[in-house]
């Protein structure tokens, strides 16, 4: 009875340890044990505004899962520091939201940027490259894969005319340099690539990007800061260095965009009716940045023609129509300006009014400029701050949790 009576008791005792063991473990909500899921947001970025903006739509997800922001047009730096983030956190599945308007866009680069393409080079491969003229702008980029040039970048994903290319960095052999373009740098250009008349390129790694680049833009190159460094001129967080990050997660990737989801739709009626006083006399202009491929652009045309739907039932406007600016190629965009400046001219001289809603994630963009001396209203604000957005965000990850989530796959 002595013998039982001591064991009886040591176990006793080992319970009570396992019991004040648990109550200091965390919480079940707590998303940071080994496995859970984690989230990585992929937005743009610019000014502060803006980036404040993309950091409040997704403060509430922070209650159920790790999330981490990576600003920039698909920039190697700030993906890799969020997902070293997201890694010390015992996470190793990262579900990627990528917050554009357009799913087309930086969609390669990205699956190659985390390993789960091949196309990237290692990381310490990378050389910042940085021209003789700083690029000013809130949308201005620096690293691996620098555009540098006289104008700032404005848009998605966009690349202004007289951009830069002049470094290491030639472009992809599917890539067509439109008129104008010169790329300087360590070797020759990939094998296999267009060049049409009047390109000279000498350039060092491929840059592998499905997006084409606009008239007029150039790399500029050699030497330069290291990766996660602003070139002078530039802030902080807006690079496009290019390299396969270091990781041990698997992930699952977004391969539509904010204009892709119904809920937007809403976002815009309510951007409309809000300045709404006469629908009847009222045009409605939704406006996005829009892309240089004709095919692409028609695309973007169509479902945001789909996402005007919500303007239409909302009201008796007298009109609704959808453009894109094209802003980075000038031809395209010359011509784009005509229809827009001209569809709110109309309004005002038949007496009515155009209402603007821009398209974009944040902002008015270049609007202004395109729209002025013209008679509209606005309230200049993109598709965020709604809470559309925020929904939208959360229903792409509840579909990515499921999987299949991608390894790393070997170059």
């Amino acid at each position: 009875m002595k013998r039982m009576s001591r064991a009886a008791l040591g176990l006793l005792v080992g319970l009570a340890a396992c019991a004040g063991g648990r109550a200091h473990a965390p919480s079940s909500n707590a998303p940071s044990a080994e496995g859970e899921l984690g989230v990585l947001v992929m937005a743009h970025g610019g000014t502060p505004e803006w980036n404040d903006a993309v950091t409040k739509t997704i403060e509430p997800l922070r209650a159920k899962y790790p999330v981490e922001i990576a600003f920039g047009m698909a920039d190697a730096t700030t993906i890799q520091d969020a997902v070293s983030k997201l890694e010390a956190r015992h996470v190793h599945r990262i579900a990627v939201v990528r917050l554009f308007v357009s799913g087309e866009s930086w969609q390669e680069r990205t699956e190659q940027i985390l390993g789960v393409r091949p196309g990237a080079p290692p990381a310490g491969v990378e050389h910042a490259v940085h021209g003789e003229h700083a690029m000013h702008g809130e949308h201005a980029m620096y690293g691996e894969h620098a555009i540098h040039g006289e104008h700032a970048m404005h848009g998605e994903h966009a690349m202004q005319p007289g951009h830069g290319m002049h470094g290491g960095n030639a472009a992809p052999s599917s890539e067509t340099l439109p008129p104008g373009h010169a790329m300087h740098g360590g070797n020759a250009s990939p094998s296999g690539e267009t060049l049409p008349p009047g390109h000279a390129m000498h350039g060092g790694n491929a840059v592998p990007s499905s997006e084409t680049m606009p008239p007029g833009h150039a790399m500029h190159g050699n030497a330069g800061s290291p990766p996660g460094h602003a070139t002078p001129g530039m802030p902080a967080g807006h690079s496009m260095a290019f390299f396969r990050i270091a990781t041990h997660s698997s992930f699952a990737l977004t391969t539509d965009g904010l204009v892709d989801a119904p809920g937007m739709g809403k976002v815009l009626a309510d951007r409309a009716t809000a300045l709404s006083k006469d629908p009847a006399h009222e045009d409605v202009l939704i406006l996005a940045h829009g892309p240089g491929d004709d095919a692409e652009n028609a695309r973007w045309l169509a479902k945001l023609d789909e996402r005007a739907a919500g303007i239409r039932a909302a009201k008796p406007f007298r009109r609704v129509q959808v453009e894109t600016l094209r802003e980075d190629w000038p031809d395209k965009r010359a011509e784009a300006e005509q229809r827009i400046r001209a569809f709110v001219k109309r309004a005002a001289d038949e007496g009515g009014t155009a209402i603007v809603v821009p398209f974009r994630v944040q902002g008015f963009g270049p609007y202004k400029q395109v729209l002025e001396g013209l008679t509209f209203v606005s309230d200049g604000q993109g598709l965020i701050p709604h809470a559309e957005v925020g929904a939208w965000i959360e229903s792409e990850i509840d579909a990515l949790r499921g999987g299949p989530f991608r390894p790393t796959v070997a170059d």
